[in-house]
């Protein structure tokens, strides 16, 4: 399944994605690392640009943070 360059189970965290959650400045030529909440360690990881991200079942929410942000 493709939807809106989504391929089910993979999804890359790029620079557009980042754009969407104002996590990203437009003029960044690379945007920084995010922290994403891995559901399966219990806790946030650092992401870099273009990482991919396995989706574990359809329906999966992701949660992203800026590095600087503390809760």
């Amino acid at each position: 399944m493709n939807f809106q360059g989504f391929s089910f189970p993979y999804f890359k965290l790029n620079k557009e994605v980042l754009l969407e959650l104002e996590l990203a400045h437009p003029d960044d030529d690379l945007p920084g690392p995010v922290h994403y909440f891995n559901t399966e360690l219990d806790f946030c990881v650092k992401m870099k640009v273009d990482s991919t991200i396995i989706i574990a079942s359809p329906g999966q929410r992701l949660f992203f943070k800026a590095v600087d942000v503390k809760s």
